[in-house]
């Protein structure tokens, strides 16, 4: 009788380790609503189709991904160096939050934005300068599909997060 008693007082205890150390969605999630641009250029050397990318991300976790595929078509007329950048960024609500993304043009570019936004939380990034993200990149002539990675972490509370991410280029002589 001892050992049964024994053993379930183990499995209770077990449980309770389990729910308290285990992962819990959130009560409501975080959307992260990224707006995605290119650079009106006078030059005209890049054209995005649609010009505008709206993604919106529920977040009901503390960490994970969200991939988009093939969400725009990315047309490069001429030679050019090209730079993502965060324009703008406003957060609504009580939260905490850090956001990676991670950005695929066709098979030949892949250009990765470490702490690309982070509120009240805490994101970590190698000492070295990104081509595409903090340095330019030499982007030839031609169409890529473009996807993206958006990727968070230690995300907390309730709110929404707005981001104005723009695909920035430059001709070679600039």
């Amino acid at each position: 009788m001892r050992k049964y008693l024994l053993l379930i007082l183990v499995l209770i205890l077990i449980g309770v380790a389990f729910m308290f150390f285990s992962p819990r969605p959130m009560k409501k999630p975080i959307v992260v609503k990224m707006h995605l641009t290119a650079e009106k250029h006078a030059l005209n050397l890049t054209l995005l189709r649609p010009e505008v990318v709206i993604l919106e991300v529920p977040i009901d976790s503390e960490r994970g991904f969200k991939s988009f595929d093939d969400i725009a078509t990315f047309k490069v007329l001429k030679e050019t160096n090209i730079i993502f950048k965060l324009e703008k960024a406003a957060v609504k609500g009580n939260l905490s939050i850090a956001i990676s993304c991670h950005a695929y043009m066709g098979e030949e570019y892949e250009i990765d934005m470490p702490c690309l936004f982070m509120h009240r939380a805490k994101c970590y990034r190698v000492l070295m300068l990104i081509p595409g993200y903090d340095v330019p990149l030499k982007v030839h002539e031609g169409d890529y599909k473009l996807s993206l990675k958006v990727m968070w972490m230690e995300a907390k509370g309730e709110g929404e997060v707005y981001l104005k991410v723009c695909i920035r280029s430059r001709s070679r002589a600039d």
